[in-house]
């Protein structure tokens, strides 16, 4: 049977809260046979919770900050995985609004922000980013019960679209801050955004007319990636 949920969303006056620096937080999830979900903030995990969520907001202190998430773990399919799923977005977009909107921030003026000047191209930027989470929330839907990777898909579509609901809950009175799920999903995607522009208004450079030194110009200045390496001293794991 497929994973159709609809969840109606209700959150607790506890959980609307603002996080001092260095503060722990854990809130649980829950979720009733009328799909309503709620939260609530509690002094420990409940393990008949939906899902729980442990945040502590230390970036100012030690440059991170901690976000730890479990779903319900007793093998008696008391919730479905498309719930279990939506649960860890709807934390997630909860506990840290305010570094979801910062990164956007951050995102918006790197990305997108040579679009300002022109309301009708950020439009149907986004637009397009509507069409691909509508294909992806369809093709999942359809095949989830067909095929792991769109079973995959489904759960990480009902991921972000938690994310999308708790982030926007959280700044409930603050409209300017709430995002569409399309800006949630392009900060989920932004490694492929400047393809995407650069596909939409036809600024993709031609590399097959390009010589090996002006495209390694090109990935060199197109690429923002790092990574740490590290191999176990057995060499039986590597960590990145």
């Amino acid at each position: 049977m497929k994973l159709v949920t609809l969840f109606i969303i209700m959150i607790s006056l506890n959980s609307i809260y603002s996080a001092e620096s260095n503060e722990e937080i854990i809130m649980n999830c829950y979720i009733n046979e009328s799909n309503v979900i709620t939260t609530k903030i509690s002094d420990k995990r409940d393990e008949d919770a939906l899902a729980s969520a442990v945040y502590k907001k230390s970036y100012e202190k030690i440059g991170w900050d901690y976000l730890s998430i479990a779903t319900y773990e007793k093998n008696d399919k008391k919730y479905n995985d498309s719930s279990k799923a939506y649960a860890m977005g709807f934390l997630e977009g909860t506990l840290t609004n305010e570094r979801i909107y910062s990164h956007y921030k951050n995102f918006h003026n790197y990305f997108l922000a040579e679009y300002d000047s022109n309301p009708q191209i950020f439009q149907f930027f986004e637009n397009f980013v509507f069409q691909i989470l509508e294909y992806l929330r369809e093709k999942s839907t359809e095949n989830m019960d067909k095929d792991p990777f769109w079973e995959f898909a489904h759960y990480m579509y009902q991921q972000i679209k938690g994310l999308h609901e708790g982030y926007n809950i959280s700044y409930i009175s603050q409209s300017e801050k709430q995002l569409s799920l399309a800006q949630i999903y392009m900060l989920a995607a932004s490694s492929d955004m400047q393809d995407i522009g650069s596909y939409l208004f036809r600024q993709l450079p031609h590399f097959q007319q390009m010589t090996p030194e002006e495209l390694e110009r090109y990935e060199t200045l197109n690429s923002h990636c790092s990574a740490f390496v590290k191999l176990a001293k057995d060499y039986s794991d590597i960590y990145f």
